[in-house]
């Protein structure tokens, strides 16, 4: 399975954290695929749930946003009308997947193309949930957290407690004098809290984005098991192992790797 939390900021990114891992349905894990994607310069949608469908509505959101003139940007209320589409390409897609491997999530991550959040030049952000069978848009508000796939249940806790609290989370303070600091060091929230609560499902390959108003940052991080412990590997622009970001790629690897197909797999 898989956990994508994010959370939109006030500080003009939305970002967001998400691990690699997928499942088969003989049991077996493989940290292999990216869940994150960019759908244009200030767009980031990531998917949990049945990968065959994930992938489906990714196609799916880049198509619909395909004819935006240069130098402009999506307004996002436009992009969540994409959600009567979603069903339709839910609908027509689940036939090729069994029937208990269906369920498929997905976030969009933006950031206001000319909507300030009250500092001049500061993107007002921008985070919303869609579920499948309705894909109905469940938005998140400005420095709240929200999370899907196993992870959001497995970790319930954690969420709730970001979301409870009264003061600035103590990373933010990484915010002064480096934008973006908060949003690059929210892998470590998430290390911290896949080691002291770890699951099979959630996988030790990490990937972040932060969703500026004219681009889209990402980068890597590995947790390993050390002696004492755990640790997790610095920030990368590539990831350190085989990440698949297209249908096509995790079809080869898993050709290569097990029997299995996208459609049995779920992340």
């Amino acid at each position: 399975m898989t956990w994508i939390v994010s959370t939109p900021t006030m500080y003009g990114y939305t970002v967001g954290v998400s691990d690699t891992r997928i499942s088969l349905r003989d049991g077996r894990y493989f940290d292999c695929l990216q869940k994150l994607h960019t759908i244009s310069g200030s767009i980031v949608a990531g998917f949990a749930g049945n990968v065959l469908l994930g992938f489906s509505l990714i196609e799916s959101l880049k198509l619909y946003l395909a004819h935006l003139p240069s130098g402009c940007g999506w307004d996002p209320e436009y992009v969540v009308k994409w959600n009567s589409t979603a069903r339709e390409v839910w609908e027509a897609q689940k036939k090729n997947v069994p029937d208990k491997l269906r369920s498929t999530s997905l976030q969009i991550l933006m950031a206001y193309p000319s909507t300030d959040n009250g500092i001049p030049g500061m993107a007002k952000t921008f985070l919303v949930t869609l579920r499948s069978p309705k894909f109905e848009a469940n938005y998140t508000l400005a420095r709240k957290w929200d999370s899907i796939g196993s992870g959001a249940y497995i970790h319930r806790d954690k969420i709730a407690s970001l979301n409870d609290a009264s003061s600035l989370h103590p990373a933010e303070k990484l915010e002064v004098n480096n934008p973006g600091g908060f949003g690059r060091s929210l892998a470590t929230t998430v290390y911290f809290e896949i080691t002291e609560n770890p699951d099979p499902t959630v996988g030790s390959m990490l990937q972040t984005c932060l969703v500026w108003r004219k681009n889209a940052e990402v980068l890597w991080h590995h947790i390993e098991r050390t002696e004492g412990g755990w640790s997790i590997g610095g920030q990368n622009q590539a990831p350190k192992n085989k990440v698949c970001s297209t249908l096509n790629e995790l079809n080869t690897y898993l050709s290569n790797n097990s029997e299995s197909s996208a459609s049995e797999a779920v992340c």
